[in-house]
């Protein structure tokens, strides 16, 4: 048996030529156009990536905000109570309420440093915290005093008065008062209101 020639495969027709001819410029195209599509997506995505994390640390900054000022309230609200209540019970551990705020705890100063420590801060609202500090610590004048005027009408032993209420000199006359003038007079004292 005699082998048959293989024919010769036909050629193929013109416009099938004509594609094959061009398919790899039409896959180049596609793939360019792919790449850019990719690096328009790429670019979209770093930018919406860039958008999270301001707006993560706008919410990280409201946060350090609300604390600071929570630590504002507390502290102030803390000294407020402390001598409200040793003025209107004359107990000593509402004096050591106080002195823990003012002298352990000090939240009033720690809010502060909170709103120090944050990145861009407007100097403005700093200068209106510090504002707001100055006069908390200018009403512990007259809650020392307050203090000291039921310590001294209570008779509590100066042995046991804090330094705080040893350094507020009363008046001649407030040392003229009596007891009862003393705890009136005390708890006649301003009012604290917190700072913010």
């Amino acid at each position: 048996m005699h082998d048959a020639p293989v024919p010769a495969p036909e050629p193929p027709p013109q416009r099938l030529h004509g594609f094959l001819r061009i398919l790899p410029f039409v896959l180049a195209a596609l793939a360019l156009a792919w790449l850019a599509l990719d690096a328009l997506v790429f670019h979209e995505s770093a930018r919406h990536l860039r958008d999270l994390e301001r707006v993560s640390e706008l919410h990280r900054t409201y946060r350090r905000f609300t604390e600071a000022e929570a630590r504002m309230k507390e502290g102030s609200d803390k000294l407020t109570q402390a001598v409200r209540h040793y003025a209107a019970t004359g107990r000593p551990e509402f004096i050591a309420d106080y002195e823990q705020e003012e002298k352990v705890d000090r939240n009033r100063e720690r809010a502060i440093a909170i709103v120090e420590e944050m990145p861009g801060v407007d100097p403005t609202a700093l200068r209106m915290l510090h504002e707001s500090m100055e006069h908390s610590l200018g009403l512990q004048n007259d809650e020392h005093r307050a203090m000291r005027l039921v310590a001294e009408a209570t008779g509590l032993p100066r042995e046991r008065m804090p330094q705080h209420l040893l350094d507020v000199a009363l008046t001649p006359e407030e040392e003229a008062l009596s007891p009862a003038e003393k705890r009136q007079r005390a708890s006649a004292s301003p009012p604290r209101t917190s700072p913010a």
